[in-house]
């Protein structure tokens, strides 16, 4: 929903509503006042649904959903830098619509594959769209044991992300990117321990769903590390 359906929708209300004393900053209320007047509503409607977002943010932010996205090394070797050093969560071409199912609250783990999970943090946005992300991939179909790197333009669906914990450690000397920066291994959760303390399920997609039990205790672990 963008923020003008939200205005419409203010002079569409059939909640039941209940009378309350408040107190609130005189200038902020004389703009609400203002506000009032232009859409023909009460400022009471606007101050009540301001109320209720508020309710269902805190809500979400205390019940958030859970997934893991995957960075896609296999094909683009520093698709990770791309999001953790863009502070974004992000997919490409034929996987790029499970981005569109992410919304604020939610919280979100990068998998990398072949190192584990290497950060985690909470979505700050609806999803973004662009059409001219440059990426670097690796040309899979040209050869699959040593392939040729290939440079290009892909559209990309992405949320912005408040990152808890990146997994990763800079290099002092003045090098390319994708050598000053590295993982830290110490810092990382395997694989092989995601299956053997939370749960089974297959790291063989784009996103995968966590139910609220697994998410807590994979947050636990991870930003333990």
């Amino acid at each position: 929903m963008s923020n003008l359906d939200y205005i419409k929708n203010l002079k569409n209300q059939t909640q039941k509503k209940k009378s309350v004393t408040i107190t609130i900053d005189e200038k902020v209320l004389d703009t609400i006042s203002e506000i009032a007047d232009s859409l023909e509503i009460s400022k009471n409607q606007i101050i009540s649904d301001i109320s209720a977002n508020f309710v269902a943010d805190y809500e979400k932010s205390n019940n958030p959903n859970y997934y893991i996205i995957n960075s896609n090394n296999y094909y683009m070797p520093e698709g990770h830098l791309h999001m953790l050093l863009g502070n974004r969560a992000s997919a490409w071409r034929d996987a790029k619509t499970v981005i569109e199912g992410l919304v604020p609250g939610d919280y979100v783990f990068i998998f990398m594959n072949g190192t584990g999970i290497i950060a985690s943090g909470t979505v700050k946005s609806k999803f973004m769209s662009t059409d001219y992300s440059l990426v670097k991939y690796y040309d899979r179909d040209a050869n699959k044991d040593d392939p040729p790197i290939e440079y290009m333009i892909w559209d990309e669906n992405y949320v912005t992300i408040d990152f808890d914990k990146k997994s990763l450690i800079e290099a002092d000397e003045m090098l390319e990117i994708n050598q000053k920066l590295s993982i830290d291994e110490e810092r990382v959760l395997l694989a092989s321990e995601f299956h053997e303390k939370i749960s089974k399920k297959p790291f063989n997609r784009t996103k995968i769903s966590l139910t609220e039990e697994e998410g807590k205790k994979l947050k636990d672990i991870f930003l333990s590390k």
